[in-house]
């Protein structure tokens, strides 16, 4: 699962960096902050389900709207330092 996470991240380095250098619009920061939200998940499946089950949807669709706005942070450095190189 590591290894699956891992490749998830590069897609979404890579794909910011491209919305980067083509100036995409923000936009693009939120496609990648899910993109590794997806990879987020790979690692983490049973604290993911185990959140489901305990706590209900909206505890989950709550915690996976945060998990966006933390991963938007690493996206929008990744998207605005591309977008030097275009």
């Amino acid at each position: 699962m590591q290894l699956i996470s891992s490749i998830i991240y590069i897609i979404g380095i890579f794909y910011i960096g491209y919305a980067g250098i083509k100036n995409l619009g923000y936009i693009a920061i939120a496609v990648g902050s899910l993109i590794f939200l997806i990879g987020y998940f790979f690692v983490r499946a049973h604290l993911m389900t185990k959140t489901f089950r305990e706590d209900g949807l909206f505890k989950f669709l709550y915690m996976i709207f945060l998990q966006v706005i933390f991963l938007s942070i690493p996206s929008a450095i990744i998207y605005f330092a591309a977008g030097l190189f275009s």
